[in-house]
């Protein structure tokens, strides 16, 4: 049995689930003069331990798929949750589905190359909004060997985001140049598959960012404004 901490309606109880279960809570108002009491129970499927104001998201990329899977607090029905998706380069969210009861899972598929930031909004019956923070996942080219540059201008302070998967972890180097041909930034990489930001230079202009490996060569325009 629980006691809220006293007589006003906007005294908070905090209700903590020791472990994943199906748990029904009893809520019960009494009113101090009269003496009468009125009752609710409310029915929770707890999938994870969770704060009470998190959607738990985790994304998984399978090739130009992404698979989202999440966990709430709050199982009341009808459920409803809103999926949402942005590109790290624009940060402006937008729903790409809609999905109704008991459901827990989602496939986006199809996607370009790109780096792309997810969120899963539920909202609650009686109102109110629970989601979780933006969980990023980077979409890398589908061919052996290939580099992709995600955007090719960024305002002066954003950095540059390129990608690449290759059909061996040989060393890779990224190397940024501006306009005259001197060096700004160089990092070595090591991994087949994996993302690297190219940092933003100082000054406004066109650059040059230079992918080299063994079995690639190739230099990308880009503009910082």
């Amino acid at each position: 049995m629980l006691r809220g901490p006293g007589p006003s309606s906007l005294d908070p109880i905090t209700v903590t689930f020791p472990e994943p279960d199906e748990y029904s809570v009893e809520f019960t108002l009494c009113e101090p003069f009269e003496g009468c009491c009125h009752t609710v129970s409310q029915h929770y499927t707890v999938t994870c331990v969770l704060s009470s104001t998190d959607v738990s998201l985790s994304a998984q990329r399978q090739g130009r798929d992404v698979r989202l899977t999440w966990a709430v607090n709050v199982a009341d029905s009808p459920q409803r949750f809103q999926i949402m998706r942005a590109t790290r380069m624009s940060r402006t969210f937008e729903p790409i589905a809609t999905l109704e009861g008991y459901q827990y899972a989602y496939v986006d598929r199809d996607l370009a190359p790109n780096s792309y930031l997810y969120k899963v909004v539920q909202e609650l019956p009686l109102g109110g909004r629970l989601e979780n923070e933006a969980v990023e996942v980077v979409v890398h080219p589908a061919a052996e060997t290939q580099v992709y540059v995600h955007g090719g201008s960024a305002p002066i302070g954003e950095a540059i985001l390129v990608s690449w998967i290759r059909s061996a972890p040989e060393p890779l180097t990224l190397t940024l140049y501006d306009a005259a041909g001197r060096q700004v930034y160089t990092q070595q990489v090591f991994a087949a598959e994996g993302s690297q930001l190219i940092p933003s230079p100082n000054a406004a202009g066109v650059y040059l960012i230079e992918v080299a490996g063994r079995d690639v060569h190739r230099t990308y325009r880009v503009l910082w404004h």
